[in-house]
């Protein structure tokens, strides 16, 4: 009966302290300089503001093409290549108060809320690469999606990395993009990789090789 008793206390208290709080959204910012030169180092620093004294906060940081390395609790260590970069950071805070029933402590929630903002920076002078240069070879590669393997996933993902959408584009069949594509497929089985002019004249079709370097080797051919 105690034990229920102590039970019935503890949930009373956190229906009362939680019914305070609601889900709220801090200010904060990120601290990073929106243009660097190549191989400059880039620094970025988190700064989470309106946040209630003792809060507890978990959140994550990124960077949209890019490596980092925590340098501190809010501070980040950035190595981005030439063009535009977005960072981000979000999270929740928790704040919770000890709440003593008879011989029992127990944290209950009194306040939460949650951060997220987001920031650009482009590293080099030209951010947007130019066009491929006449006779530059593209590619299309067609494939039933609901085939994709995990190892494909992650060459496609590799290839978009690698390639601009104007180089290199992954259609269904079923896409109507892919229509006027089909009509130059000879090939059933998919994915099949169509290497085109920049003119979108079929120059071959193959299988599509296994790694990036192999569709870069097509595509130079």
């Amino acid at each position: 009966m105690k034990s229920q008793a102590i039970y019935r206390t503890v949930v009373m208290w956190l229906v009362a302290l939680a019914a305070v709080g609601c889900c709220k959204l801090v200010c904060g910012d990120i601290q990073i300089d929106p243009q660097y030169d190549e191989h400059e180092p880039i620094v970025a620093k988190v700064t989470i503001t309106d946040v209630p004294e003792g809060a507890k906060l978990r959140g994550s940081f990124s960077v949209t093409d890019a490596n980092y390395l925590p340098a501190g609790p809010d501070v980040f260590h950035v190595w981005a290549g030439p063009g535009k970069h977005t960072v981000t950071s979000q999270g929740v805070w928790v704040l919770t108060k000890d709440i003593t029933v008879g011989d029992q402590t127990f944290p209950v929630l009194v306040d939460f809320g949650q951060y997220s903002y987001a920031k650009e920076f482009i590293v080099g002078d030209n951010p947007v690469p130019p066009p491929p240069p006449p006779g530059t070879r593209n590619a299309v590669i067609l494939e039933e999606t609901d085939q994709r393997t995990p190892a494909q996933a992650i060459l496609w993902d590799q290839l978009r990395k690698e390639f601009q959408p104007e180089r290199l584009q992954i259609l269904d069949d079923d896409l109507p993009q892919a229509t006027k594509y089909l009509a130059l497929s000879k090939i059933t089985a998919r994915p099949v990789l169509l290497v085109l002019t920049d003119k979108g004249q079929l120059v071959r079709e193959v299988s599509v090789p296994s790694s990036v370097d192999g569709v870069v080797k097509e595509l130079a051919k």
